[in-house]
């Protein structure tokens, strides 16, 4: 956190200044300060820099990447420094099998499986979704979307999980969408019809775009902020539930380009239209101050809510740092490793002890108001964690995670 105060003054000020429920939190706080999480935040608001406490909370939320192969080779891909590397692995699936079931008996709200592209690993995305439904588990999913209509059944049973969400990558319009994607053999409308079918049997679809301004062609990346209106419009023409415009970063260091004001005016206009379709505008069209990045959290709060698994079953520090050797904490090798792996005291140290090399850390927030709950509660014995809990929305038992 940073201070601009006295820390004890300053903790004093936040736990008397802050309404419940928190003011525009994004979609990301609202699921970590839901009802459904208020033991494990509780927990790590007490537990403070205990060790043997911290190692005793189970995670609120575990990303499996089932694989780190992919069939496109898209330009300005932020996970670059893992996808398609030499010698790339699949998770194993007796690895899978174990983390559903860890998660189940654990009150995790939520698996996340990611890549590469998860369908081209058949037996492992099938394995994750038999093992969903077998525990009724959320699944979310993040794909290209090339592959699923080979699993319009099996897709349209596994997300019907109530918080469960399949999100598709599209950052080009029909115009720019094999240039974008480095590849001639697949085009955009088969995927926009895929999507249609199973968002009319009921799957909650999501599409994500990285609006990629122009600033970010000098990397060789393909600016698409002119052509946000094509692709909102063509994911509204095939039912998709909501669409989210993600901010692109840079994939070595993880910063976000800048926008010019032209390019914030032109998203703005485009955020303010009316559409059948939810948009949700990530932070990115500059209607905030977005405060200065700080990496010196010991350790970092998101690191006991949020952890990775990356395809050669090691554990990342954080979602946002896949691949990075640096930030390895550990690794599963059999089933049952990740329990052992995750309650242990070697885990929790490790993660104080490792620093965090990402400079564009998409939890920042997240992890202030967690900082502050900590630190008031550590020096003023203020519990913080009853101002900072969200009220459960209706019919909303589950979070959806984004």
């Amino acid at each position: 956190m940073i201070q601009t105060k006295p820390e004890k003054e300053q903790g004093i000020i936040i736990a008397q200044s802050l309404p419940n429920p928190l003011p525009d939190v994004s979609y990301k706080e609202r699921a970590v300060f839901g009802k459904a999480n208020e033991d494990r935040i509780k927990n790590i608001i007490t537990a403070g820099g205990d060790p043997a406490k911290l190692a005793a909370i189970s995670p609120m939320f575990i990303v499996m990447d089932l694989t780190w192969a992919c069939n496109y080779r898209c330009i300005g891909c932020v996970e670059d420094e893992a996808i398609n590397r030499k010698g790339v692995k699949n998770l194993p699936i007796e690895i899978i099998e174990d983390i559903f079931d860890y998660s189940a008996e654990n009150n995790v709200l939520g698996i996340m499986t990611m890549g590469g592209e998860v369908f081209v690993y058949d037996a492992g995305i099938r394995k994750a979704m038999e093992k969903s439904i077998q525990h009724q588990i959320p699944l979310k999913t993040v794909t290209n979307g090339s592959r699923l209509e080979n699993y319009l059944d099996e897709v349209s049973e596994a997300y019907k999980i109530p918080g469960s969400v399949l999100r598709v990558s599209i950052n080009a319009d029909r115009q720019n969408y094999k240039k974008q994607i480095g590849r001639e053999n697949y085009s955009l409308e088969p995927i926009l019809d895929a999507m249609g079918k199973v968002a009319s049997r009921g799957v909650h679809t999501y599409v994500s775009t990285v609006v990629f301004p122009e600033s970010s062609a000098e990397h060789g990346f393909i600016p698409n902020v002119h052509s946000l209106k094509n692709i909102i419009s063509d994911c509204e023409n095939a039912g998709v539930g909501t669409h989210i415009l993600l901010p692109a970063r840079d994939p070595l260091t993880k910063g976000r380009y800048r926008y010019n004001p032209a390019e914030l005016a032109e998203m703005r206009e485009v955020c303010s239209k009316e559409y059948s379709l939810g948009l949700v505008s990530a932070d990115i069209t500059g209607k905030g101050p977005r405060p200065k990045q700080n990496l010196d959290y010991s350790p970092c709060p998101s690191n006991f809510l949020f952890t990775l698994v990356g395809s050669d079953g090691r554990v990342y520090k954080c979602t946002d740092n896949r691949g990075r050797e640096a930030a390895v904490l550990g690794e599963i090798k059999m089933p049952g490793g990740f329990r052992q792996f995750w309650h242990s005291r070697e885990r929790v140290e490790k993660q104080m002890a490792t620093p965090c090399p990402n400079k564009g850390c998409i939890r920042y927030q997240t992890n202030v108001e967690l900082d502050c709950a900590c630190k008031a509660y550590q020096n003023n014995g203020v519990n913080m964690a009853d101002l900072m809990l969200q009220p459960e929305e209706a019919g909303e038992k589950i979070p959806i995670f984004i």
